[in-house]
């Protein structure tokens, strides 16, 4: 153990700060070793030095003096509805929502920059036909990737996982075959089939 360490602990034990683990490692240390005991003394006769010296704590006042102050507060507190927003206590929660609101700002701007270059998705309108895809996914492929390939293929997931692990994708008729090409080629697609129209 480097010295350092071993004068820190001596001296938390002299304290009486050390938790019940390293106090008995240490206690095992002392009993092998009189030269550690005899540093440990020290760091006792320190300790107990500045107990000594240390000034008496001054006293509390009276209750009757507490409750007097205390009313004394409530009688010269503000009234109405709104005075509790007034009091010191509110002052920290005030701040900290006042920054939780300018953080969550700056993180709803990022993510609408963020999305300034992606393709608009487009939902089926009313009366629009729509292919369902059966697809399973590589257990390795990434919610990331997943979502860009739905992205850029137009499509959405209407059920699963499934038993098997595979989903329904929906796609719009008209980007059936461009959808089925960017699975087959996407490398996170294990397989790729059109759902049969008569279930």
């Amino acid at each position: 153990m480097a010295d350092a360490a071993l004068e820190d602990l001596l001296f938390a034990y002299a304290a009486g700060t050390l938790d019940a683990a390293a106090r008995a490692r240490l206690e095992a240390a002392l009993d092998a070793d009189p030269e550690l005991r005899r540093r440990l003394r020290w760091y006792e006769a320190v300790c107990d030095a500045m107990v000594r010296r240390l000034p008496e704590a001054p006293s509390l006042p009276s209750p009757d003096v507490i409750v007097a102050a205390a009313r004394a507060a409530r009688h010269n507190a503000p009234r109405g509805f709104f005075a509790w927003l007034a009091g010191p206590a509110l002052r920290p929660a005030a701040a900290l929502a006042a920054l939780l609101i300018v953080a969550q700002a700056a993180i709803i701007t990022g993510l609408v920059g963020e999305r300034a270059g992606e393709e608009p998705t487009r939902a089926l309108a009313p009366g629009e036909k729509a292919v369902v895809f059966v697809v399973a996914f590589d257990p390795a492929a990434t919610e990331a990737d997943i979502r860009a390939l739905l992205l850029k293929a137009g499509g959405t997931i209407i059920d699963g996982p499934r038993q098997l692990g595979d989903y329904r994708v929906s796609v719009p008729a008209n980007r059936a075959g461009y959808a089925k090409s960017l699975f087959e080629e996407s490398g996170i697609a294990e397989y790729v089939r059109a759902e049969d129209a008569s279930k």
